[in-house]
């Protein structure tokens, strides 16, 4: 019985260690930009595990929103598979319904405060190598030699497996393992909702400076300037007992300065530079991308406008996109929600709407606070393309469960 007895935690501890690749490598991990398919292989046997612990726990006879989202994004995607076509593109779909799926059975298995512990656990393990690596390499000048990795974009990184970082690069920026610095700080953001809203034990300082840290080595200008509404939901926790009129008022003004910084934020780089070009110099090639993060939402929306039932399909979204975009100076995908959209026509609206939704069914949340998320939600949604990014469908999933229990409210060092 001992033998067998062992022989099962075995068996469990792999397939837990295989989630975690799993979600980790499926959500912005730079190797996938070289190899999809190896993505694809990990989410089959994971959703099969995943399928397995659900079906041994048991259904939940009461249907929720989280429910009926699962289902409307698989029937949504079978649809516009069929209609438009999209045959050539089968493994595409495969990849985006298998992220679904894990995401949900996830969400269906491990408690929501089960996985914000794992969420930042992970988070602040990667943040904390990628710091000690980014000190070594860009501050000591220390030269580390690891094997060269070139990704679909022709970019050459060094590739130490749990950190990568670019070839050639005029400028530092700490990019962790994921394919990118902007991601990077999307993922850290989350992390510091997670620590500042939903952690059921004390809140911890001392993570939320990792993670800050982080975002500050990621030089990612959009990821800073979400400081600003992040600042927002910190007041609101710490001063709650003795919120009113004034507090509120602050926290919308503070809102709206966000959003000033956030729609001119390149107009400010330049500014800055002006002052001290040695300073803020590094920030103007980051400060480049608001071209794309204008310009793709515009080119999704003209897709859109043409297909605005079912839109034309992923695969054939992105061949337009492509086509489009060198006439609006775009350089990447950067707009979840439209993409969506032209993807999907008119259902995939739903999509953002969803993530709204699952902020303002939030209990113990105030209206400021609701809002302050939404629009975070929004922003990163925003500036890269979540569609196809494992760790968000699974977040989704999660704030579609409703009402919980009472957050922590304690702040400890």
């Amino acid at each position: 019985m001992k033998i067998k007895a062992n022989f099962f935690e075995k068996v469990r501890s792999i397939g837990f260690l295989l989630i975690i690749v799993t979600l980790i490598y499926n959500s912005g991990y730079l190797l996938i930009t070289t190899s999809k398919s190896i993505g694809t292989i990990l989410m089959i046997p994971t959703s099969i595990i995943l399928g397995c612990m659900l079906l041994k726990k048991g259904f939940k006879k009461k249907l929720t929103i989280k429910h009926i989202a699962f289902f409307y994004f698989i029937i949504i995607y079978v649809m516009t598979f069929t209609i438009n076509a999209e045959f050539s593109s089968y493994k595409l779909y495969i990849t985006y319904l298998l992220y679904i799926v894990i995401a949900f059975f996830l969400s269906q298995v491990i408690s929501f405060s089960n996985f914000i512990n794992y969420y930042l656990k992970s988070v602040k393990v990667i943040t904390l190598i990628s710091l000690i690596m980014f000190f070594l390499i860009n501050v000591l000048g220390i030269s580390l030699n690891f094997p060269l990795i070139e990704n679909v974009n022709g970019r050459i990184f060094y590739n130490a497996w749990i950190y990568f970082y670019p070839l050639y690069t005029g400028y530092a920026r700490n990019q962790a393992l994921f394919w990118e610095p902007g991601l990077f700080s999307s993922i850290l953001i989350f992390a510091i909702i997670f620590e500042l809203k939903f952690k059921r034990v004390k809140t911890s300082l001392i993570n939320i400076a990792i993670f800050i840290l982080g975002l500050i080595s990621a030089h990612s200008t959009a990821g800073i300037i979400l400081l600003i509404p992040i600042f927002v939901l910190f007041l609101d926790r710490k001063y709650k007992k003795g919120r009113n009129i004034k507090s509120i008022a602050l926290g919308i003004l503070v809102i709206i300065i966000f959003l000033f910084c956030y729609i001119n934020y390149e107009n400010i780089i330049l500014m800055l530079i002006s002052q001290n070009e040695e300073v803020f110099g590094k920030l103007l090639n980051d400060g480049s991308r608001k071209t794309s993060r204008i310009g793709a939402p515009l080119i999704n929306l003209i897709i859109f406008s043409k297909h605005p039932i079912f839109g034309v399909g992923f695969g054939e979204a992105t061949i337009q996109f492509i086509k489009l975009a060198p006439n609006y100076l775009v350089d990447s995908q950067t707009s979840t929600s439209t993409f969506m959209m032209a993807a999907l026509g008119i259902p995939g609206f739903l999509y953002t709407m969803f993530w709204i939704y699952g902020v303002l069914i939030l209990k113990k949340t105030n209206f400021l606070s609701k809002i302050t998320l939404i629009l975070i939600i929004i922003c990163i949604l925003n500036k890269e393309p979540h569609q196809g990014i494992l760790i968000s469908w699974c977040i989704l999933f999660y704030l579609l469960e409703g009402p919980r229990k009472k957050y922590s409210q304690k702040i400890r060092c």
